[in-house]
């Protein structure tokens, strides 16, 4: 009967340990963040995020906008730790008086982990009452430029 070291036992389950954290953390985490606003009477929307947005309406008095976060390469604590950080906060920008403006400040922030820029994909979908009208400066300006060029 052949008895196995102790040091050999050890070192393959510290070698498994380590590469089931390695494969755990190179894994596609997503997570979908629901934010709501009152519009306060306002008739226009203007939502400047440098994402991709879809528009619904739907029957209610708020503006409902759910973020859809996936990020690459990461793990669940990690993008925990950006939802608390604020990154992907969104608020309304009182210096435009036109419209109820809605903004992500920190989204366009470059963030880095060991090194290397952050991967994370941004989409939202706005929800929208029937008697408001939502605008979407970034996309507007794209479509004038697509069009644009296409002539």
């Amino acid at each position: 009967m052949k008895t196995t070291n102790p040091f050999y036992t050890l070192t393959m389950t510290a070698l498994l340990l380590f590469v089931s954290f390695a494969v755990q953390g190179q894994q596609t985490v997503e997570k979908t963040l629901v934010k709501s606003f009152n519009l306060q009477g306002a008739q226009t929307v203007a939502l400047n995020v440098n994402a991709p947005v879809e528009i619904r309406k739907y029957d209610g008095d708020l503006l409902r906008v759910q973020l859809k976060i996936s990020l690459e390469n990461g793990s669940e604590a990690l993008l925990k730790s950006l939802v608390r950080a604020g990154r992907y906060n969104l608020r309304q920008d009182a210096a435009q008086e036109d419209a109820y403006t809605i903004v992500a400040p920190d989204l366009d922030l470059e963030v880095k982990i060991g090194g290397k820029p952050l991967a994370d994909q941004v989409s939202l979908v706005v929800f929208h009452p029937e008697n408001v009208a939502v605008q979407i400066p970034q996309q507007e300006e794209e479509e004038v430029a697509e069009a644009s060029s296409s002539l």
